[in-house]
């Protein structure tokens, strides 16, 4: 008997056509498809993908269903997957029914990746708030504390994903979890200096996730100390990181960090010199001086000359008029939008 693959799994879910499907053979699927949905090579995974499209999605997920609880984990991750990608939102009842039954917690993890995209439904973001407190898989609550702090369209849910952030606080086992709630309070505008000490340390963390979390709230963090660790942040290896520094710094607003947010706006990376040259503005121009911001209108990535007028624009000091007014003629059409605006707005602090 041939061994279970990605490809005989398949076979044996979508030999059953709905109305109008091409008719298969009810053994199996085409030995092409098979060999193409096996094969490394993503191109031909991707045309096996395209014929499997003409099934109706509901007698896939039904084989699949009916599949599930003796298939091998690394396959139900494959049929989460398919589900997904072929089904959209029509896909989430039978991918909520798989989360409920799976035990396996890279399946189920899976399937909150597709179901994240459906937070704004009560019931996905329900489902969200239990698997966040009561999962038994810390990684999984991770995810889940972390997508639900981005789903609070109303107050009633504001409400909720703080309580929940909260006991995860007080409650939780994993550090990275008790710590990812204290950096999302902060985040929300929940905070308190209960959270100061975790943050700090967090911009250090190994994890990277919340190396990146930490730095773009450490600016609220009031201690002695936060100076000095986001100054060592400034070096981080990761460019997410450095960015979210330049604007952690900012809120500080402490002079003594203009050389650092001066050096990040030469950094490699274009959005981290876009965060530079944002968070410089926010300084008195007296203590920036105009020169790095008209130099950044010549830089090679729009988004970065973008900043550079939007921070000239923020200073509000007349002698950028003649640089902004170059600007206006960017090839770029959001450049020579912003510098016509910024243009405008220093001409009426003329008069």
């Amino acid at each position: 008997m041939r061994p279970r693959t990605a490809g005989t799994f398949l076979a044996g879910c979508l030999v059953v056509a709905g109305e109008g499907a091409p008719a298969l053979s009810k053994q199996k699927l085409p030995d092409s498809i098979i060999e193409d949905l096996e094969s490394p090579d993503r191109s031909r995974q991707d045309n096996a993908m395209s014929r499997i499209r003409s099934y109706h999605l509901r007698d896939v997920a039904d084989a699949f269903m009916d599949y599930a609880e003796d298939s091998e984990p690394g396959i139900r991750v494959l049929m989460v997957q398919m589900l997904g990608d072929l089904g959209g939102p029509e896909a989430v009842p039978y991918l909520q029914k798989m989360f409920k039954k799976d035990g396996d917690a890279r399946v189920r993890r899976t399937i909150l990746t597709y179901l994240a995209g459906q937070l704004a439904r009560d019931d996905i973001f329900r489902l969200f708030l239990k698997a966040g407190g009561r999962d038994p898989d810390g990684d999984l609550r991770y995810v889940c504390l972390a997508q639900l702090a981005l789903a609070r369209r109303s107050k009633q849910r504001h409400q909720e994903v703080r309580k929940l952030l909260r006991r995860a606080w007080k409650r939780e086992a994993v550090p990275a979890n008790r710590t990812l709630a204290a950096v999302l309070l902060t985040d929300i505008g929940e905070g308190d200096s209960d959270f100061w000490e975790e943050i700090l340390d967090a911009v250090t963390s190994p994890s990277l996730d919340l190396r990146r979390r930490a730095a773009a709230v450490a600016g609220e963090v009031r201690l002695s100390r936060t100076f000095d660790r986001l100054l060592a942040a400034a070096r981080d290896p990761d460019g997410e990181v450095r960015a979210n520094v330049c604007l952690s710094l900012a809120r500080w607003k402490e002079l003594g960090s203009i050389p650092v947010l001066r050096s990040l706006a030469g950094d490699p990376e274009p959005y981290v010199r876009r965060a530079a040259l944002l968070s410089l503005a926010r300084y008195p121009s007296g203590s920036v001086g105009l020169g790095i911001f008209l130099d950044a209108l010549g830089d090679a990535d729009p988004p970065v000359r973008l900043g550079a007028v939007q921070g000239l624009q923020t200073l509000g000091d007349l002698g950028a008029l003649a640089g902004l007014e170059r600007a206006a003629s960017d090839p770029d059409a959001k450049v020579r939008e912003a510098a016509r605006k910024a243009v405008e707005s220093l001409e009426k602090i003329k008069k």
